[in-house]
């Protein structure tokens, strides 16, 4: 699964139902996506996941332990806040996203030990520098690489944007590597700007170093 982010042309109709004119559907996520969407968040936050939840769990590995997070009901990772992108009915790519307000009533959890929370550090801090806090926040977004080409991240974006809309918020912001270039142009394509930056997390696990850049799209 390639990452385009911690990822027109849509039709909008059904608020739970999207099509793109090359086949690709935005659906919301059911029990059945779990698997797609732990994928999702680990390939989205280029290792910060896996480094969280890497023996959370004894005899777990950190997949297993991704996958519970969707159960937690109220939680950002809860399946209200997910997506699913399907391409001739298939999966192929997700996305996470919600109101930056639900952090603060996030419900505890626990498979986050306290020994980890210095990993999350640098993304609190990116808000913390610019009061970005009654925003839309696309935590993950990922698609499968053999289907990349397909339009399927701006699909799941347009599906984020529009969500941005629906809840009346006036800009969607989003964490991204900046050593990923692929995905900070991507981003940056479709109308992100980046207004702060921190450095990233280091770990064994971590797929990037570097720069953590917080980019926000106005309406």
């Amino acid at each position: 699964m390639s990452s385009l982010s911690a990822l027109a042309g849509v039709c909008y109709g059904h608020p739970g139902h999207n099509e793109m004119t090359t086949g690709v559907r935005v659906r919301a996520a059911t029990e059945c996506d779990i698997s797609d969407l732990a994928y999702v968040l680990m390939s989205a936050s280029g290792g910060v996941m896996e480094a969280i939840y890497d023996e959370a769990m004894p005899g777990q590995g950190a997949k297993r332990v991704i996958e519970r997070l969707f159960s937690r009901v109220g939680a950002s990772t809860a399946l209200a806040n997910c997506w699913i992108a399907e391409y001739e009915g298939q999966v192929v790519g997700g996305l996470n996203a919600f109101s930056l307000a639900l952090f603060d009533a996030e419900p505890p959890n626990p498979w986050l030990r306290a020994d980890r929370h210095s990993l999350l550090t640098p993304f609190r801090a990116l808000f913390n520098d610019v009061g970005c806090d009654e925003a839309y926040y696309v935590r993950a977004v990922a698609v499968y690489s053999k289907f990349r080409g397909l339009g399927v991240g701006n699909a799941l974006m347009a599906q984020a944007h529009n969500d941005t809309r629906i809840n009346r918020f006036s800009r969607t912001c989003l964490a991204v590597f900046a050593d990923n270039t692929l995905a900070v142009e991507f981003y940056r394509r479709l109308g992100y700007t980046e207004v702060a930056r921190h450095p990233a997390p280091m770990h064994r696990l971590m797929r990037y170093q570097g720069d953590t850049l917080l980019l926000v799209r106005e309406l």
